[in-house]
């Protein structure tokens, strides 16, 4: 594949992704609007989300390196 083939491969669905995310967040400030939300919120709230949002990390770097390890014995084997 040449260079041009695969920049449209990641390029279309980035695009598709980022108009209605775009949409959803950035016109007119709603940002503004969630991070006020965000901040009513008690610490009972802030520290539930913190534990969910370490454990999505530490899930998604335990799925990582399962993967690289399932390919690695894949390729070897």
């Amino acid at each position: 594949m040449n260079t041009f083939v695969i920049l449209v491969i990641f390029a279309i669905p980035v695009g598709i992704c980022y108009i209605p995310a775009y949409k959803a967040v950035f016109s007119n400030d709603k940002y503004l609007k969630y991070f006020k939300l965000f901040e009513k919120e008690d610490e009972h709230w802030h520290k539930k989300w913190k534990r969910r949002t370490i454990a999505f990390i530490l899930g998604a770097i335990a799925s990582l390196l399962l993967g690289i390890i399932t390919a690695y014995t894949i390729v070897i084997s």
